[in-house]
């Protein structure tokens, strides 16, 4: 049987330790339940005798070398509490230890550099949506080293606005806004699957307003020089380049051009929705030139594109960085 005697540290330092075998147990009379074991080897455990619901329990409080009688007699308390509310206290201690370790797993898979990653590949500003892919990267991994391996959720809107006036501080106005478009889609990917609880670029404004769009007006003799160049390349480049000046279009919209969508008896393309930055269809009206030119083009049996891809599959025109290198 345990002995009921008032417990204080220098006491429980103080016991003769049982028989070999054997063991004795010092029942604590300020907590119910609580008391401290003491093995033959000199073993000292605080445990504690609860009920929940009527069922009684018995479980190990602590290792008496790392807790005190007042830390012992503070944590027995506690959790009498919870046994009383129908909650068991050791039960709650393990689902709290284990949502700490999946927290911890969870930051360890979700740093900042690693979510770039993830975001680069999946997102549609991966390798194969944006060829900008490596500068929108770069914008979000230079500017903030120190975030690199942290968890994303660490991230606060405090500390993206520092990057941002940082960079205003150096006039780099409109580099800031770069970063701000990147850092703004990035963590609106996080959000949306959940993976932050809350947007930290909620409330940030665009630093720099300054910027103005850059507007190229060439000259006649830089589109003779490029006309001409067109005629050297020759083939699908040649003709898209054309095409290109011609059309004074987007070079992706033109490098997806289907036949279906030209109507050159009636010099229009009605040029569709999903080629459209804005997502509006739209009906382009072709001169008498961007006519001759595309009829010169030969049609592929099966392949429904003006300018094709050198593949087996019909896929649209892809060379329009090889064509930037030669025009330069």
């Amino acid at each position: 049987m345990a002995r009921l005697e008032n417990l204080t540290d220098r006491k429980i330092e103080r016991q003769v330790l049982p028989a070999d075998g054997k063991r004795k147990e010092l029942r604590d009379p300020q907590t119910p339940g609580l008391f401290i074991k003491i093995t033959s080897t000199g073993v000292k455990t605080w445990m504690l005798d609860y009920a929940v619901f009527g069922q009684r329990k018995r479980k190990k409080l602590g290792d008496a070398k790392l807790m005190n009688v007042g830390a012992a007699q503070e944590k027995a308390r506690s959790y009498l509490k919870l046994a009383i509310s129908g909650v068991d206290p050791f039960e709650e201690e393990q689902k709290l230890l284990e949502k700490q370790e999946a927290d911890q797993r969870r930051d360890k898979d979700q740093t900042f550099a690693l979510l770039v990653d993830k975001f680069v590949e999946k997102h549609a500003m991966g390798k194969k949506q944006n060829r900008t892919w490596k500068e929108q990267k770069r914008n979000l991994l230079a500017y903030a080293p120190a975030w690199h391996d942290r968890p994303v959720s660490s991230v606060s809107r405090a500390k993206i606005q520092d990057v941002l006036d940082g960079l205003m501080s150096q006039d780099k106005g409109t580099m800031a806004n770069r970063v701000y478009a990147a850092y703004k889609t990035f963590f609106k990917w996080c959000f949306k699957r959940e993976i932050i609880s809350r947007n930290p670029m909620d409330l940030i404004e665009r630093p720099f307003d300054g910027e103005r769009r850059r507007e190229v007006i060439f000259t006649d003799q830089q589109l003779s020089t490029i006309w001409s160049a067109a005629d050297e390349i020759g083939g699908v480049k040649g003709d898209y380049l054309k095409v290109i000046m011609l059309t004074g279009h987007r070079r992706t919209a033109v490098a997806n051009m289907r036949w279906d969508e030209l109507d050159l008896d009636g010099a229009v393309w009605k040029c569709p929705a999903s080629s459209e930055k804005n997502k509006q269809a739209h009906d382009y009206p072709l001169s008498a030139l961007s006519v001759e030119v595309l009829e010169t083009i030969n049609v592929i049996d099966g392949n429904p594109y003006v300018f094709t891809a050198r593949t087996i599959e019909p896929e649209p025109f892809n060379g329009t960085s090889t064509l930037q290198r030669v025009v330069k």
